[in-house]
């Protein structure tokens, strides 16, 4: 029987130093924001926004551990929310690798086919555990914070590719069609909360919207639109969370 907790620690340790070496080394002589620099767009937050993957990587070190240390009455048994996901992590992994060479490597088109394949399995797993009764939170939240982020990098990343090709925007400003965007994010986001109470999903997604909107609010020439489109973003999505939550406290004190 495959041991997908060990495959999946060895695989999370490999995509930490990945990521450490795209930094450190780098890979191709760039690393991942010099590549960034090369296609400023408005869908790219500000640089202190990206320490949210320190945190994403500590809850993913917490899912992996918590998953190979699992015991019960002395017999090693598969937590189901493991057992439910099967190698789908391993796959997340390897994609996330692929995207830093791929990105790095200035393979534009193949980076961002690869990055949305990862937002495709990142939502598999995401379902795949809101389908498992009471999921603990050590798995839910770190798939949670990992999607929301994913989510937000796979809009960018879609973006850069579209300036990589000389896309024109449909012959209108590149604001228009990137605050269109962070209404496809306000969209995805209430839904999800409508669907899952998932607060952890929205609060990233209102990080991000900070990282925009910090952005533009800096710049000597900033866009006024992507400014109120952001603010709107995280105020439409701060008052969701916030009566999501109060909703879901009723819920659980009426069935307590």
């Amino acid at each position: 029987m495959t041991n997908w907790r060990l495959i999946n620690l060895l695989a999370f340790v490999a995509l930490v130093v990945v990521n450490f070496l795209a930094v450190q080394l780098p890979f191709f002589g760039r690393t991942p924001k010099a590549v960034s620099d090369l296609f400023p767009n408005m869908l790219t937050p500000a640089d202190f926004a990206f320490k949210i993957w320190t945190f994403i990587y500590l809850l993913l070190a917490f899912f992996v551990l918590k998953g190979i240390r699992f015991k019960s009455n002395n017999e090693d048994k598969m937590p189901e929310e493991l057992s439910a996901i099967g190698p789908l992590f391993l796959i997340s992994c390897l994609l996330n690798m692929a995207w830093l060479v791929l990105w790095q490597s200035l393979h534009i088109f193949w980076s961002f086919v690869v990055i949305f394949a990862l937002w495709i399995v990142l939502m598999r797993i995401y379902y795949l555990l809101t389908q498992v009764h009471n999921a603990k939170w050590y798995y839910s939240i770190p798939i949670s914070v990992y999607l929301g982020w994913v989510c937000i990098s796979t809009l960018a990343n879609l973006n850069i590719l579209l300036l990589y090709f000389g896309f024109d925007f449909f012959g209108g400003p590149e604001s228009y069609w990137s605050a269109g965007l962070i209404g496809l994010g306000i969209l995805g986001s209430l839904l999800v909360l409508y669907l899952n109470r998932d607060i952890w999903f929205t609060l990233v997604l209102i990080w991000a919207f900070y990282g925009i909107y910090t952005k533009h609010s800096q710049l000597e020439t900033s866009n006024h639109l992507m400014e109120y489109m952001t603010l709107i973003a995280i105020i439409v999505l701060v008052l969701a969370g916030i009566i999501s939550m109060i909703y879901k406290q009723r819920v659980i004190k009426g069935n307590g």
